[in-house]
């Protein structure tokens, strides 16, 4: 009998020292839960926006008052998700499934900067203001899954509401892929919505009472609605004055 041994090489993960600004982004935020008091309940996620393993290992994140450094390997596969909460315990937090870093001296807010660097590198900054992204209380401030880059997540528009439950019942993915998010009206374009459909005179009800037409989303990303004016030559205009 012949023994062959076969040795496998695997990478280490990837030090911060290595990164650049954008390979660690910031994907998710909870700065308000509903079903745990705050301080319980609060996490934020970061994504790997590398090809490699990364080692979060002497990660700085900076709130604006306090700062949090990683200690010890953290290791977050690339395209994967590290949470970042103030408690571990799921009977305390609300329920997240996973916590990869408790962090009791984090310190969210709905009006703060939200800073990931190491000594030397700022990875990702956002700005999060009361009056630019949405009301958020019960559910975390969501990036959307075609957004995750550190420029793009610099805008209130890149971020939404989360629509998935988890845990006691807010609304998140932490450690998940994020919901998607619609497009804001401002957004869209010549071409993204067309009307393809018209019912103008019915049989069976009085027009009145039975006319609609269709609208086509033809965009790659769902549009929120809110604002559209549909006019009918000029002599009625209808403005869409709910999220839709």
């Amino acid at each position: 009998m012949f023994w062959t041994w076969i040795s496998l090489a695997f990478a280490a993960p990837a030090s911060l020292s290595t990164l650049s600004p954008g390979d660690l982004i910031l994907t998710e935020v909870m700065p308000e839960p509903a079903q745990v008091s705050f301080y319980r309940g609060q996490w934020i996620e970061i994504y790997n926006n590398t090809g490699g393993t990364v080692d979060l290992d002497g990660l700085i994140i900076d709130d604006g008052a306090d700062t949090v450094t990683i200690s010890g390997a953290v290791t977050v596969a690339p395209g994967d998700y590290a949470v970042i909460a103030r408690r571990d315990n799921p009977a305390q937090n609300g329920g997240i499934p996973t916590v990869d870093v408790r962090a009791s001296a984090l310190r969210l807010y709905r009006n703060q900067t939200l800073t990931l660097r190491d000594a030397d590198t700022v990875f990702d900054q956002v700005t999060f203001t009361d009056a630019d992204f949405p009301d958020s209380v019960g559910s975390s401030l969501s990036l959307s899954t075609d957004l995750r880059d550190a420029a793009a997540n610099d805008s209130s528009e890149s971020w939404c509401p989360a629509s998935s439950t988890y845990g006691d019942g807010d609304f998140g993915t932490p450690g998940s892929d994020n919901d998607d998010c619609p497009m804001p009206l401002s957004s869209a374009v010549v071409g993204d919505l067309i009307v393809t459909e018209v019912m103008r005179t019915t049989t069976a009800v009085e027009s009145f009472r039975g006319e609609w037409f269709e609208i086509r989303n033809n965009a790659a990303r769902s549009i929120n609605l809110n604002g559209l004016q549909i006019s009918d030559d000029g002599a009625d205009i209808l403005v869409v004055a709910e999220d839709l």
